[in-house]
Order: structure tokens, then C-alpha cells, then sequence
């Protein structure tokens, strides 16, 4: 006569074939995140020189306000999460900046003295006061490009 397995075993080798392969999972996800961040990394440390430059080479044909509206038109399509989108647009911005002539009337509004809490509220406003009230990627610009920019500005008046 046949003796039949226990359920108990039965629960166990299932239990155990489904951790087994759970784990499997994991290592193969984990494994293409790995390749995905990497791919992200090298394609950012390749592409920001060149945007860099693209900033510098606006500037030696428009104003810094030009080089304000034309970083803006580049993070304005960018989702609140595309990270090297938004880096991309700051760093154009940002290189921009430094190598347009300076305008006085640039960091007038821009509350220098007032930490990032009035520098968030003026970045708020300025993207209100823009048509842009709700777009994080156009607060993140003008906090962390222009705002950042008139700050350095001010720590070497």
C-alpha cells in the first residue's frame, strides 16, 4: 500500500518553489535596474558637457533674460520626476547665465537674502506670474537655476 505525502509537506515544497522563484525574480529586476541606471549615468555624463556649451554659445548672441526664457521653454515639457530633463534645462540655464552679460534687473526681485523659503515663494510666483502656476519642473528651474544664480551673485558683491 502507497503512503501518501502529508499535506504539510506539500504546503512546504510549494511554499518553497514559489520562494525560489519569487527570489529569481527579484535577482533578474534587480539586475536590469542595475543596467538601466548605468545606462542613465553614462548617457547624462556624456550629453551635460555638451549642454553646457549650448549654453555658453547662446549667450554670446542674447541677454540673460533670453537665456531665463529660453531654459524655462526647455524644462517646461520635462514631468516632475524626469530628473536629467530637469537637469538638462537647469544646466543650460545655469552655464547660460554665467556667460551672458550680466543685467542688473536679472536678481532685483530675487530674495537673496530671505533662504530657500522666500526663495521658493518668489520661485512660485514667478512661475504663476508666468502662466506656469502648477509646473514643478518651472519652480525647480528658477529656484535652483536663476535663484541659485543670484545668490552666488550676491556672495561676491
Amino acid at each position: 500500500m502507497e503512503q501518501q505525502t502529508p499535506v504539510w509537506k506539500k504546503v512546504l515544497v510549494v511554499f518553497g518553489v514559489l520562494s525560489l522563484v519569487s527570489l529569481l525574480l527579484i535577482v533578474v529586476a534587480g539586475l536590469f535596474v542595475k543596467k538601466a541606471a548605468e545606462d542613465f549615468l553614462v548617457d547624462i555624463e556624456t550629453e551635460l558637457p555638451a549642454v553646457a556649451e549650448e549654453g555658453v554659445r547662446f549667450a554670446a548672441t542674447h541677454s540673460q533674460a533670453e537665456c531665463v526664457d529660453e531654459g524655462l521653454r526647455r524644462v517646461l515639457p520635462c514631468g516632475a520626476i524626469e530628473l536629467s530633463c530637469i537637469m538638462r534645462g537647469g544646466l543650460f540655464g545655469q552655464s547660460c547665465l554665467d556667460a551672458a552679460n550680466p543685467d542688473p534687473e536679472l536678481c532685483a526681485e530675487v530674495p537673496v537674502a530671505g533662504g530657500s523659503f522666500g526663495l521658493g515663494d518668489w520661485a512660485q510666483a514667478e512661475c504663476r506670474d508666468r502662466g506656469h502656476a502648477d509646473s514643478t519642473s518651472c519652480i525647480s528651474f528658477f529656484g535652483q537655476t536663476v535663484g541659485a544664480y543670484c545668490l552666488q551673485q550676491s556672495a561676491g558683491d
